[in-house]
């Protein structure tokens, strides 16, 4: 089993555990899609691989955003 596919299996038991997993897997659905695309085009021959390309990207932009959160910081201590 992948690790893709264990996540998946999490979240379905997660999801049915509290009885709304419709709504809540429909709306992560269609969030993870629109944060891929904004990300950019989708690499890889599986959706597997699109799905870790796009975490790796997002990890990317977490990285920028704490670089200039850290940034931000600095100047406003020294200010």
């Amino acid at each position: 089993m992948s690790s893709c596919e264990y996540f998946m299996l999490l979240e379905k038991i997660f999801l049915n555990l509290f009885g709304f997993s419709d709504i809540i897997y429909v709306l992560g659905n269609l969030m993870w899609r629109l944060w891929a695309k904004a990300l950019g085009d989708k690499y890889g021959l599986t959706d597997g691989e699109a799905d870790i390309v796009c975490w790796i990207r997002t990890g990317i932009v977490l990285c920028y955003l704490l670089t200039n959160l850290v940034i931000v910081c600095g100047v406003v201590h020294h200010w």
